[in-house]
């Protein structure tokens, strides 16, 4: 924040700024003077085991506001977590335990869970304070893969108040809710925030009450069923729900008033009146532009799949690697719109963060852009980046968190794969002449047959006939082997 500019005329104003951020500085001191910080050990091991952590000192199953996790390998767990400070998985960590619960909020206002690896639970909560709402919080945010039996986002509230909860899948994320996960349900009940861009599969029912959804992302399941709960409609924005990935088959549509509906154009049979686009009633709002069912909206319009809503910035990698005593970290875009400038911040513990650089952005962009920006070596530690992307109109996005271990020899990753999702084609670029194989395994871990082409500067996959879900790229080169994960979205 620039607490100094041209338009502080007079010492007074100044005077007044500098006590404050003096009071700032003693005030976030004296708050996180008694935080902890934990980070798994390479070996990773059981949550509640000294030695799966740095330190030798495990965090117990109750993490506290203040309090941060940073899994950088596989941790498992045993007993339910309720997460109340913040935690961070990283592209290379997993957190297991299918028969346990992960409560990120556990009924209170706080806690956050960041996941850019894989997540294993028998139930997700993310829920805040009944009949307290705060924006944003409790927060859920996924970019990789989450395997539960049950997902609950958001708390219960009364008419006229917002839920407590929030639950973002990103483009890159993929959620499967299974009804034979232990003694799970299938269900994905929404009363908060959902920001779906990515696939969910919910294989017994979508129930969605005091919530919005929205974020134009794929939601698989047999039944969508509306509940008022309490005065508080759920609203379907931009989401497209089907049966299954490139079934013509919908879902059925129930209403709490007893009645069904085998498909969304019933809906503009004789319930309610539109509003602003949408078509309302008291148990349900639907954007009739923008909520598709097996990619057909109210209006007749078109899915264009996976974040069809326009965003600002299409990121398709995002790496950090140690070159002498910097860190270099790059970024390369598929497209940009509106897009005024990046900053990019780092943190030792993913709650004080600090400015790192800014660099301006392409503005509106079809081609290829590539990004970089260094940061020095401070002291041996794992640290954390964060990348987010202002548009002209002010709006700001955030991406995925990076982690890397400065003590490290060698780049987190050394390469990246784009687009992700893909359906046709996936490709992968970096150090292209020393790769040797490229594998592919499904969820089950079979081994995929695949035809790859290797070029001067990237390898292509065609990955046309492909099924869609998540998969583990192998990539073997000369001096070791490098593990991705990739959705193939083939809808």
């Amino acid at each position: 924040m620039h607490y100094f500019s041209k338009f502080y005329y007079n010492y007074t104003i100044i005077l007044t700024r500098l006590l404050g951020i003096l009071l700032t500085f003693i005030l976030v001191f004296h708050f996180n003077a008694n935080a902890t910080n934990y980070t798994s050990e390479a070996s990773g091991g059981d949550w509640e085991t000294n030695g799966t952590w740095v330190g030798g000192s495990a965090p117990g199953t109750t993490l506290s506001s203040g309090d941060s996790v940073f899994i950088v390998s596989s941790v498992t767990y045993v007993s339910d977590l309720k997460i109340n400070g913040v935690v961070v998985i990283s592209s290379a960590g997993s957190l297991k335990g299918y028969t346990k619960t992960i409560k990120v909020g556990n009924g209170s206002n706080s806690g956050e869970l960041y996941n850019s690896g894989v997540i294993n639970a028998k139930k997700v909560e993310v829920k805040g304070l009944d009949k307290t709402y705060v924006s944003g919080i409790p927060y859920l945010y996924n970019a990789d893969t989450i395997v539960t039996g049950k997902m609950h986002s958001g708390t219960n509230s009364e008419a006229g108040t917002s839920s407590s909860g929030k639950t973002t899948n990103a483009t890159t994320g993929y959620i499967l809710i299974s009804s034979t996960l232990g003694d799970a349900k299938g269900e994905l009940h929404v009363d908060g925030e959902l920001e779906n861009c990515g696939i969910i599969e919910a294989e017994t029912k979508f129930k969605v009450h005091g919530s919005s959804v929205l974020c134009c992302g794929a939601i698989y399941t047999p039944l969508v069923e509306f509940d008022i709960n309490k005065d508080r409609p759920g609203t379907l924005g931009c989401i497209n729900i089907c049966t299954t990935s490139g079934s013509s088959t919908e879902p059925t549509y129930e209403v709490k008033d007893g009645t069904s509906r085998s498909s969304l154009v019933n809906f503009t049979d004789n319930e309610g009146s539109g509003s602003g686009g949408f078509h309302t009633d008291t148990d349900f709002s639907i954007d009739s532009n923008n909520t598709y069912s097996c990619g057909t909206s109210l209006t007749g319009a078109t899915w264009g799949g996976l974040g069809s809503d326009p965003l600002p910035v299409e990121l398709t990698s995002f790496t950090a690697y140690k070159e002498g005593n910097h860190i270099v970290l790059t970024w390369k875009t598929q497209s940009e719109l509106n897009n005024d400038f990046f900053t990019l911040e780092r943190s030792h513990n993913g709650q004080i963060w600090s400015f790192v650089s800014e660099l301006k952005g392409a503005g509106n962009s079809n081609t290829t852009q590539t990004y970089s920006a260094t940061d020095r070596i401070d002291f041996p530690n794992i640290m954390y980046y964060r990348l987010s992307q202002t548009d002209f109109d002010g709006n700001k996005t955030y991406f995925p968190l990076r982690s890397i271990e400065i003590n490290a020899t060698a780049s987190t990753f050394q390469y990246a794969l784009f687009p992700n999702p893909a359906n046709e084609q996936l490709h992968i670029s970096g150090e292209i002449s020393e790769v040797e194989e490229i594998m592919i395994l499904d969820e089950t871990g079979r081994v995929m047959p695949n035809n790859w082409s290797k070029y001067e500067t990237e390898a292509t996959i065609d990955v046309s006939n492909f099924k869609t879900g998540v998969y583990t790229i192998h990539i073997v080169r000369t001096n070791g082997v490098e593990n991705h994960r990739a959705i193939i979205s083939n809808l």
